[in-house]
C-alpha cells in the first residue's frame, strides 16, 4: 500500500471511520453524527457505484492532498471496503448526481 493511501485511510477512519448505514427505499446512505451524508449506493442497482460527498470527502483529497482523481477512488474503494465491509462498489464524485440525491 502506497503512503498517501496509508495516510488517507488514517484519515478518513478518524473523520468518518463510524458512519451509521440507513436505508431508505433502494438507498443506503452513511450518515455522520450530524446525518450528513457521507456517501451512499443504490442498493438493487447493476450499476455497482457509490457516490462521496465531494465537500466532506473528495476535495480534502483532491485540494489538500493532491490527490489525482483515479488516486482518489482507489483510496475510497480500499476504505469502504476495509471500513464497511463494500466489496464490488466502485466510488464517484459526480457532484451533479450528489446534489440531486442527496439525502434531505
Amino acid at each position: 500500500m502506497n503512503k498517501k493511501i496509508e495516510i488517507g485511510l488514517n484519515h478518513l477512519n478518524t473523520k468518518f471511520g463510524e458512519l451509521k448505514p440507513v436505508l431508505i427505499n433502494d438507498k443506503v446512505y452513511y450518515l455522520d453524527n450530524n446525518r450528513e451524508t457521507i456517501f451512499f449506493y443504490y442498493r438493487r442497482s447493476s450499476c455497482l457505484r457509490c457516490y462521496i460527498n465531494y465537500e466532506r470527502i473528495w476535495k480534502f483529497f483532491e485540494k489538500i492532498l493532491q490527490m489525482e482523481y483515479n488516486e482518489i477512488m482507489e483510496l475510497v474503494r480500499v476504505w469502504i471496503h476495509k471500513t464497511y465491509g463494500l466489496k464490488g462498489l466502485t466510488p464517484e464524485c459526480s457532484f451533479i448526481h450528489w446534489l440531486i440525491n442527496k439525502l434531505n
